[in-house]
């Protein structure tokens, strides 16, 4: 993917078992400012935001505790992804599919105010990539 389609690391996603537990720590801890929080139905997950200079930490719970539980596998959290911001999401995902990545979801998923795609991590270096802009129209 071209470095003019990347605009900035918005956020690391951290999946957690106790929503709760992870942003008093976040709060109380580390003094970092609840920038958002959202339920997020196309991945049935909670999740909260806190600020952290220029980018975000974002914890999140999935709905339903046996998802959780097969992903963290006992550990009380795990860093998931890291969330990029992008120009155009389907000139990256293009550019991206040209170079072998392939995507968690055929399609782009509603994360808000955003559609996103995740790289699926056995195509992106081990790593899972949320590429992100905003929803147009």
């Amino acid at each position: 993917m071209s470095t003019n389609q990347i605009r900035e690391v918005d956020h690391v996603g951290v999946m957690v078992a106790d929503l709760e537990a992870a942003g008093r720590f976040l709060s109380d801890t580390f003094g970092l400012a609840l920038e958002r929080e959202a339920d997020v139905a196309a991945l049935d997950v909670k999740a909260r935001f806190y600020r952290c200079g220029p980018v975000m930490i974002e914890i999140f719970q999935p709905n339903d505790p046996a998802v959780a539980q097969r992903a963290l596998g006992g550990a009380p959290a795990l860093v998931e992804h890291i969330a990029i911001r992008v120009e155009s999401l389907p000139a990256a995902l293009s550019e991206l599919g040209d170079d072998g990545v392939r995507f968690l979801h055929d399609a782009p998923v509603e994360t808000g105010p955003n559609l996103s795609a995740y790289t699926e991590p056995t195509t992106s270096a081990g790593m899972m990539f949320q590429l992100f802009a905003p929803k147009e129209g």
